[in-house]
């Protein structure tokens, strides 16, 4: 049995909007939307990975403050996928740029609920909604 796969993702939420980035249309799962992450590298730290994917694929500064959820799921080659869902908060002001996804967005709770989400990312998603949905209004 090959090594269990390492995936990060982060959870950016800001005021009552979540990021999230539309795959690119040439991987898996083609412009479906998903928590910003990836695979952790060999001697990287889960948050290291986290930070260094946010990088790559949005531009932005982030800054891990916190398990999430953690999930585990049979990949498409059937190995294991670990996922660790992490939030996050921007360290930096600037605005994600789509550099290595097809899209990024800010969604807020109804409009999550209409998105074509990865199937990994579903659960988390559901219970993120109703969170954001049991949230008094400032």
């Amino acid at each position: 049995m090959s090594a269990a796969v390492h995936v990060v993702a982060g959870i950016l939420v800001e005021g009552d909007r979540v990021l999230l980035a539309q795959r690119s249309r040439h991987r898996s799962f083609p412009l479906l939307w998903e928590f910003p992450g990836g695979k952790v590298e060999p001697g990287e730290t889960d948050e290291a990975a986290l930070v260094r994917e946010f990088q790559e694929e949005l531009g932005i500064e982030i800054e891990p403050t916190g398990v999430y959820s953690r999930i585990a799921y049979t990949g498409n080659e059937g190995h294991e996928v670990r996922v660790l869902f992490f939030r996050v908060r921007r360290t930096e002001g600037e605005e994600p740029t789509p550099l290595d996804v097809e899209a990024v967005g800010w969604f807020t709770s109804p409009e999550l609920k209409r998105l074509d989400i990865i199937p990994a990312n579903r659960d988390v998603m559901r219970q993120l909604t109703e969170e954001l949905e049991g949230k008094k209004p400032a």
